[in-house]
């Protein structure tokens, strides 16, 4: 079945399908050992179509796709319309396939001028032994069956894995359900990546609310064994909602916020949009519906970065903070879009990112609009796709995300470059509006060249002991603020429009100073 999505790929990209196996031939062995696939898939109708590409690779799912080794070249393998005897009903067999190791193929289209589409769905194949047995049934260590008070976030973890053939332990697929018969679940994940240990994406569970839990493994032929007994906890209390709207009652904002400018505070309308303020109360962010298959924001949570212990490709500098959400659909599978507010100032230089346990920390750019309001983007999510965490269609969208300042990665620039010291002493909190022009304009204007990374680096050795004395005292404090305004004011202006304005502001502010002077000297004689 055809599914056009060219609205959520690339410019570039006109469409892209969905691929059904409609039949895999498994060819004749030959003294090599090799194997050869056919595979069939829906055809692409545009009138422009040029043909297709055929991804593969063996060992592990995802992309990238760069197998090599078949007879018909690496990957990607470039099939014209005109290839095909039924263009209509289009088939491909590849030749050499390695009969010992799994091998995964998604396709793409293409068109007369070039542009390619995104990939269609994942399959694969291998060539199981008549001998093969499943995997031994595993069990669930924790948590125990019948626990109570589970802390949250969580890390499901189970038994070794065992097999009876010695197969090496492949996949682990876990379902997690309200539910005991598993009818419906909250998430139903299957990962090369979390074998005997698995951790919950955040906002997936609620508070003091019971769950079952089941996982089965599978060997490297994707056989799959029993699945493990069911385990029955109930989290604990991980916040306090005494009003009952999804928000930590330590964390609600006051009656002043009025994100949507409606002019009705935002606490007083929750069935539309939802706020919650950083752990230091020093901003705050706002989470609206714009779309009507957005139901409902069920709740909205603030998250410390600093408890993620994945770096690798997190923002070196998030300027809001993490935060997450729960949206409710109309109908499993819908796409939403909602708006989302920030107190301070943000930049289209700025870039949203997502993360979660499964995926971690990746750009969301493809699903981002920056409003022009300079304060909101608007986002667009897919239940059981791109922006839902618990990856799987079933009516809930799941959603940690937060913005980040332009430059590199948390695990290029180090821990240590996070905030501006002396700043963040002298106004309260890395997260007050002054702090996160500078800090955003470190990462665009000093991070990128040598020279500035020297600055940064100085300034990062050498400032921590300025900063705690001037934090502790007020004098020192208001000092230090009002010394330090001409440079947030220049800050502001460059990441609004950029360094060449600056120097021709300041050209004319010299040019108009320098006649003054010459004006007053004629003016005297």
């Amino acid at each position: 079945m055809f599914k056009n999505l060219s609205k959520y790929l690339p410019k570039t990209c006109l469409w892209t399908f969905t691929l059904i196996i409609t039949a895999i031939i498994f060819g004749p062995k030959s003294l090599v050992y090799s194997a050869n696939v056919t595979m069939a898939w829906s055809a692409n109708t545009e009138p422009n179509l040029a043909g297709y590409y055929i991804y593969y690779k063996n060992g592990t799912s995802g992309p990238p796709y760069n197998g090599t080794g078949v007879d018909e070249g690496d990957s990607p393998i470039k099939v014209p319309v005109g290839y095909f005897a039924d263009p209509a009903n289009p088939e491909y067999t590849m030749h050499g396939l390695s009969d010992t190791e799994i091998s995964f193929f998604v396709l793409s289209a293409y068109d007369t001028e070039g542009n390619e589409s995104g990939f269609s769905n994942e399959v694969y194949y291998i060539d199981v032994p008549a001998s093969n047995l499943p995997p031994d049934t595993t069990n669930i260590v924790y948590p125990e069956n019948y626990s109570g008070d589970v802390e949250v976030p969580l890390d499901i973890t189970t038994a070794a894995f065992s097999d009876p053939n010695n197969d090496d332990h492949f996949q682990s697929q876990w379902q997690i359900s309200e539910q005991s018969n598993f009818s419906k679940r909250v998430v139903d994940i299957a990962s090369d990546n979390y074998l005997t240990t698995f951790s919950v994406p955040h906002m997936v569970l609620k508070s003091n609310h019971k769950y079952y839990v089941r996982v089965r493994f599978f060997d490297i032929y994707f056989t799959a064994s029993n699945w493990s007994s069911t385990v029955e906890f109930t989290t604990a209390y991980f916040f306090v909602d005494l009003n009952g709207n999804g928000i930590s009652d330590a964390d609600e904002v006051d009656d002043s916020v009025d994100f949507n400018l409606d002019g009705i505070p935002d606490n007083y309308q929750p069935q539309i949009i939802k706020c919650v303020k950083a752990s230091d109360g020093s901003v705050s962010i706002g989470i609206e519906k714009a779309s009507s298959t957005a139901e409902e924001i069920e709740s909205l949570e603030v998250i410390d970065p600093d408890t993620i212990s994945d770096t690798f490709n997190r923002p070196a500098d998030l300027i809001f903070g993490l935060f997450a959400y729960r949206l409710r659909v109309t109908n499993p599978g819908d796409t939403a879009t909602i708006r989302i507010y920030f107190s301070g100032d943000i930049f289209e230089s700025d870039v949203f990112y997502k993360y979660d346990t499964i995926n971690g920390w990746y750009d969301y750019s493809e699903h981002t609009t920056f409003n022009d309001d300079g304060q909101s983007i608007t986002l667009e999510v897919k239940d059981g796709g791109y922006g839902d965490s618990d990856g799987l269609a079933n009516g809930v969208i799941v959603d940690p995300g937060g913005i980040a300042s332009g430059g590199d990665s948390y695990s290029n620039l180090g821990s240590n470059i996070v905030g501006c010291f002396i700043a963040t002493a002298a106004f309260g909190s890395k997260f007050e509006k002054h702090v996160q022009l500078l800090r955003r304009f470190r990462d665009f204007y000093l991070m990128p060249n040598r020279i500035g990374r020297m600055f940064v680096k100085a300034y990062y050795k050498y400032s921590p002991p300025m900063a705690d004395f001037i934090a502790k005292h007020d004098s020192m404090r208001a000092m230090v603020r009002i010394s330090l305004l001409p440079i947030v004011g220049v800050s502001w202006i460059a990441l609004k429009i950029g360094p060449v304005s600056i120097v021709a502001l300041m050209l004319i502010f010299i040019s108009c100073f320098v006649g003054l002077v010459c004006f007053r000297r004629r003016y005297k004689e």
